[in-house]
């Protein structure tokens, strides 16, 4: 059993593993990190409050405390499930964008989009932080489509992966052509 696994059933020899997670104090680290990481590309000048709120640019615009708190409990659930650092930020910063949306009174899918536009547009992402990030862009679109017809519009452009051939259907035709 590696670290992290627990076991789950142990009957006649059989031991069942559940998915492995992460100790909740790693978990906790890596989600600070992540809204850490989102507030400083979003919003860079963003200044931490005393009673917990984040001021956004001036002292109207700014983040409630509660907010923050459910943002990073969200993501230490996903990073216990072992999410990637990449995904991870790239939901933070979809999250962090809608919150702030919906803290100015916008729409909130928007605002997703939005800061995953400028996450997409900074300096320096890996390909796997673009994958994520553009993976992240098409659910922000899918659930702004609705309100948005910019948003459908571009997610109608966005390229869609072809057909998956399955293993079962190779081996099937190949065992036709032989």
């Amino acid at each position: 059993m590696t670290t992290g696994e627990h076991r789950d059933t142990e009957r006649e020899g059989v031991i069942g593993l559940s998915t492995p997670t992460l100790p909740a104090a790693a978990a906790t680290v890596r989600a600070r990190w992540a809204v850490g990481s989102a507030l400083g590309i979003l919003h860079p000048s963003a200044v931490p409050l005393r009673d917990g709120r984040v001021r956004l640019s001036t002292r109207h615009d700014l983040l409630n405390a509660q907010v923050l708190r459910s943002l990073q409990e969200q993501l230490t659930r996903r990073a216990a499930d072992r999410v990637t650092e990449d995904r991870l930020l790239a939901e933070s910063v979809a999250i962090l964008g809608a919150e702030v949306a919906r803290a100015r009174g916008e729409e909130p899918a928007r605002g997703a989009t939005d800061a995953l536009d400028r996450y997409l547009g900074g300096p320096g992402l890996s390909p796997s932080q673009r994958a994520e990030a553009e993976a992240m862009l098409q659910v922000a679109l899918a659930g702004a489509a609705a309100h948005d017809p910019e948003a459908a519009e571009r997610l109608r452009r966005i390229p869609q992966p072809g057909p998956v051939v399955r293993t079962s259907e190779i081996v099937g035709t190949s065992g036709l052509i032989s």
